[in-house]
């Protein structure tokens, strides 16, 4: 697993100060440390908070932000363990010196905020439908087997909210295993572990439609025939498709297929 840079933080007065009119109060939220922590995040990203900045302190940020310093210290927790902060007793925290060295994650915070579900969405997309084209073109008589049981079971749990959710998301993975490449199979492991919550809670909403659970049945199966056949373009086609669909039925902009319209071309 790689290991995010260690840095030392730039002695007391040396490094920028960050001031408090950067930050804004945010409105209430049950996950306040979240929410702050990736505005913190994002800034930092942006460049608006540079390598080495030193931060305000918690006070000055909880009056900023409109919350309690207990708060402010969840965040800069956060922030510290995925790398992005250094704190230094006595001195105060600071913004990583190697933040763009990182390695990449998905943050729990990233999933509250409808745009940057959206982005993670289309990243999804992009790597479920390059697998599902890798799997139609190397699967096993082994893979596919799995795959049937997969989707079979699926099917069978579509109506249950836990087992249906655990179901597709195993199908979702057997999809990844047929690649027969362990890059795509640990990547889409991590989304799906990722995106578990967000999969659950579009399900909730479909739960209770026989319409719309037909819908999700017909777009799995249609991805597995086509891997099954070896249809590589077809079992691009259906994978977009069906996570386009997902995108819809949780409330969130489908991708423009022309991409895919203009690979067939």
């Amino acid at each position: 697993m790689a290991k995010t840079p260690q840095t030392t933080a730039p002695p007391t007065g040396t490094a920028p100060i960050v001031q408090a009119s950067l930050f804004r109060s945010i409105g209430r939220s049950k996950t306040l440390s979240d929410e702050i922590a990736f505005t913190l995040r994002e800034k930092i990203r942006s460049g608006e908070l540079p390598p080495g900045a030193q931060l305000p302190t918690e006070m000055v940020m909880a009056e900023a932000f409109g919350v309690s310093r207990n708060v402010i210290r969840e965040a800069i927790a956060r922030l510290k363990l995925a790398g992005f902060i250094e704190t230094t007793q006595g001195v105060g925290s600071f913004v990583a010196q190697d933040v763009s060295q990182l390695v990449f994650t998905i943050e729990e915070s990233d999933l509250l905020d409808p745009v940057q579900l959206q982005l993670v969405f289309a990243l999804r997309i992009e790597i479920e439908t390059a697998a599902a084209g890798l799997a139609a073109a190397n699967r096993t008589e082994s893979d596919l087997a799995v795959l049937r049981a997969a989707l079979a079971e699926a099917n069978r749990r579509a109506a249950d909210l836990d087992a249906g959710t655990a179901a597709a998301i195993d199908f979702h993975s057997a999809i990844g295993s047929a690649t027969n490449n362990p890059y795509f199979v640990d990547l889409m492991r991590y989304l799906q572990g990722r995106l578990h919550g967000s999969i659950r809670t579009t399900r909730r909403s479909v739960i209770t439609s026989p319409a719309l659970l037909q819908a999700i049945e017909d777009e799995h199966c249609a991805i597995y025939e086509a891997i099954s056949r070896g249809d590589v373009e077809s079992a691009r086609s259906a994978m977009r498709d069906h996570l386009n669909g997902v995108m819809r039925r949780q409330g969130l902009a489908a991708q423009d297929t022309s991409t895919s319209k203009r690979e067939r071309t």
